[in-house]
């Protein structure tokens, strides 16, 4: 297995199994949680599950999430023949005002979840070291990327104190960048679509009535040769329907476009997320 492949699975083991370490240490809280705690939310689950037999009432039941995410960026970006090493951290985007916007929305029946996440994301970095305009000091790499993340699943465990979920899907990718060589003041803004096939996993445990933490990753590919995330929420039930997030979010997509295009986003993104879930029922 290369290092491209043993990343995502490193990955995904440690986030998951880290929720379910956690398990044990609120059981005896979770034993009391009422019918209110449902754990349906896209991507990250109510933080106080309810019991199993309500997940059978043959209803359907909504779950609506916006927040924030601020990621940093590190990798190879390009097109036409002008490459570049970008690194920006969460702090640099911030300073930027560069940042990127998530909203779920999940409709769950019985075990059956169907999950839709779509994100809109910009990032850039005015320092960039070029890989390939030798003569050049400096790139400034802005990019845009908007991705929609439509699944299925099964919900095949699914306890008063835990709840699993096998995910399966497509995640559209829509990219653009814009290229600027310091000090020429050449530009070049190419663009890129593709799709990617992925199978994930989610977890979520209820440490209290009121907190709930939830660990989620996907693998896939397609358009791109290799495309992953993972991460993490702890929520903390403000209202029977309202729960506040605080979260991380890592993804990494390999994209290489062979035809004259040239276009290269081979990247890490990551950083901290914030937002809400709203059970709308």
């Amino acid at each position: 297995m290369d290092s491209h492949c043993k990343g995502p699975f490193s990955v995904l083991i440690v986030t998951l199994l880290s929720v379910l370490f956690c398990i044990p240490a609120g059981a005896e809280e979770a034993a009391d949680l009422s019918a209110q705690n449902q754990a349906t939310t896209a991507p990250a689950p109510d933080p106080a599950p309810q019991s199993a037999p309500t997940s059978d009432d043959d209803k359907w039941h909504f779950v609506i999430a916006p927040y924030l995410w601020f990621p940093g960026i590190s990798g190879n970006v390009g097109a036409l023949g002008h490459d570049a090493s970008v690194h920006a951290s969460p702090t640099d985007v911030l300073g930027y005002f560069n940042f990127g916007i998530m909203g779920a929305v999940e409709a769950r029946r019985n075990r059956l979840i169907v999950p839709v996440d779509f994100m809109w994301v910009r990032l850039g970095d005015n320092k960039s070291v070029p890989e390939t305009d030798l003569d050049q000091t400096s790139l400034n790499v802005k990019v845009t990327e908007s991705v929609l993340t439509p699944k299925v699943g099964f919900r095949f465990a699914d306890t008063e104190r835990w709840k699993a979920d096998a995910l399966f899907g497509i995640r559209y990718w829509h990219l653009g960048q814009n290229i600027t060589l310091n000090p020429s003041g050449l530009g070049v803004s190419p663009s890129a679509n593709w799709v990617d096939f992925n199978l994930g996993m989610r977890v979520a445990a209820a440490v209290t009535p009121k907190v709930g933490i939830t660990a989620f990753a996907d693998e896939g590919a397609g358009g791109s040769r290799l495309d992953y995330q993972a991460g993490g929420f702890l929520g903390y039930k403000i209202k029977p329907t309202i729960a506040l997030l605080l979260g991380w979010r890592y993804l990494y997509v390999d994209y290489k476009d062979r035809s004259a295009k040239g276009f290269i986003f081979d990247v890490h993104q990551s950083g901290p997320m914030l937002g809400l879930t709203w059970d709308v029922k």
